[in-house]
């Protein structure tokens, strides 16, 4: 299992996480120039001027095209409370965008 996941991410240059258990044999990142990082935005949020700084380059990478984020799922408004239960459960994968029509 853990040896797709690394040739997964190698080919596309991400992973993802749903903060669900998984396991992962390190060797094989060695093995492969491959590697993991991790971003814990709860701590982050509390440092308001570090998050003020961050807005504002994530929204020139924004307008500049750079940032590409995958979208897993995308619900009208009347299915809000399945969108919830994906994130809630850790089934999703990328973001789960609610359309507002």
């Amino acid at each position: 299992m853990a040896h797709g996941f690394v040739r997964s991410a190698k080919e596309t240059s991400e992973m993802t996480s749903t903060g669900q258990k998984s396991e992962l044999d390190t060797r094989l990142l060695y093995a492969k120039g491959a590697s993991v990082h991790g971003l814990w935005l709860t701590y982050l949020s509390a440092k308001q001027e570090l998050m003020k700084d961050a807005w504002k380059q994530l929204s020139v990478w924004i307008s500049q095209g750079h940032l590409h984020p995958v979208i897993g799922h995308v619900l009208p408004m009347e299915r809000a409370v399945e969108a919830y239960r994906l994130l809630s459960e850790g089934k999703n994968f990328g973001k789960v965008i609610l359309k507002i029509t």
